[in-house]
């Protein structure tokens, strides 16, 4: 049937001039021609380091490949692989903890665990930690007996945790969006929410993972498996000789493992332009947990979205019709993003959201806990919380001790 959708007066197309915008992302849209954009579409299936492959996918001459992706890294974009933890016998939790005034560092610093794998202040005016971790599945318990004891020790005062589906970066590369002659980024905010309520995109499959639960979290890798993922999580463009040196193989065999295992089993699934088009400077960067009445209305927001500028990350919660969807906007558009969302609850659409604002400067990020695989298996890790919590005892008892001696 026909869809009626009211008449929109005030989500207007936003331009963003980028001869306003710092350098990195007047440098990265003045990379963005017809060429570049061909290759970092194919790096994104074939991975940045055999520019031969690059060359035969492209016709593009293999000198002209190895040039230009000089210049795409030199203008600070890499390139970060999709990783399924799933097929790793890895977990995903999002946690989001709030410290107890005065104790904002001392927690940030107890959140450092080797499950961890990011970590960030959100909402500045009243500071939460969010932490992205891994976790041996299904024992997610390893991370919320942890943030038990912090809570018990009072260094945060409450949290709450999210179980999640594999992360997946999106490309960000779609041309409709950039007017590249006048140096132009669009946001057609008035089509995204037509097309999101009209669900035109909610049948498409764009996302390289279908946003529904892993079914198994089996362990289809060996250590040598995990060696190689963690090294190409840290610099995607590391070629086999360096990282046979660093793990005692010989390139062939780190070959067999990366053909034979990590792209069979889709361990590594594609690998995606890892750069903030809006920098901290003038731009937001914030996950956003979006909570959608429906799958119809979940997959029409995420197809959508899926290759525009303003969507980062996007991970699906277990067991519910709910997303976190991180988004990078201008500073001057973030009024746009919540009338934008408001408009969708009106449709019912969306259930309700919440915003966590990143506070720039704040993000540590790792890659795999590698030193937890022992012997074929994950290990819980709980020696490592155990000395932390030690630690950080002593610190609490140090900091107690100098407030009685000040005001002695």
């Amino acid at each position: 049937g026909t869809v009626m959708l009211r008449e929109i007066s005030t989500l207007k197309l936003g331009i963003v001039n980028i001869g306003s915008l710092v350098r990195k992302s007047q440098e990265f849209i003045d990379l963005l021609d017809d060429v570049n954009i061909k290759l970092l579409k194919t790096i994104e299936k074939y991975g940045p380091r055999n520019m031969m492959l690059i060359s035969r996918a492209t016709g593009i001459p293999k000198s002209t490949v190895y040039m230009r992706l000089r210049k795409i890294k030199e203008a600070g974009i890499s390139f970060a692989p999709t990783v399924q933890a799933s097929k790793m016998g890895l977990g995903i939790i999002y946690a989001i903890a709030v410290p107890y005034l005065g104790r904002l560092n001392i927690a940030y610093n107890a959140l450092d665990l080797e499950w961890t794998y990011r970590l960030s202040i959100v909402n500045p005016f009243r500071p939460q930690i969010f932490v992205k971790a891994y976790y041996p599945y299904p024992h997610y318990d390893v991370i919320t007996n942890y943030l038990e004891k912090l809570k018990d020790m009072r260094i945060i005062k409450s949290y709450k945790v999210f179980l999640v589906n594999d992360e997946m970066r999106t490309p960000k590369l779609d041309e409709k969006y950039y007017d590249l002659e006048n140096k132009q980024v669009i946001l057609p905010w008035g089509k995204w929410y037509d097309e999101i309520v009209s669900h035109t995109n909610a049948n498409n499959q764009v996302a390289p993972l279908p946003l529904e639960d892993a079914e198994k979290y089996d362990l289809r890798v060996d250590k040598y498996d995990i060696l190689i993922t963690d090294y190409l999580m840290v610099d995607s463009s590391m070629d086999f000789v360096e990282i046979a040196k660093k793990i005692g193989l010989s390139p062939p065999t780190v070959r067999h493992h990366y053909i034979k295992h990590i792209l069979r089993e889709r361990i590594i699934v594609n690998y995606m332009p890892r750069f903030l088009l809006f920098h901290p400077s003038f731009g937001i960067l914030a996950p956003m947990l979006v909570n959608f009445v429906d799958k119809k209305s979940m997959y029409s927001f995420v197809n959508t979205l899926w290759g525009s500028p303003i969507m980062e990350l996007v991970s699906k919660i277990q067991g519910d019709f709910s997303i976190f969807a991180t988004f990078n906007i201008p500073r001057t558009h973030e009024a746009n993003l919540i009338e934008f969302m408001e408009m969708l609850v009106d449709e019912n659409i969306v259930y309700s959201y919440k915003m966590f604002p990143i506070v720039p400067g704040t993000v540590s990020s790792w890659s795999l806990p590698v030193d937890n695989f022992v012997g074929g298996k994950w290990i819980m890790g709980y020696e490592e919380a155990k000395k932390k919590l030690k630690n950080l005892k002593s610190e609490l008892a140090r900091r107690r001790l100098a407030v009685i001696e000040r005001t002695k």
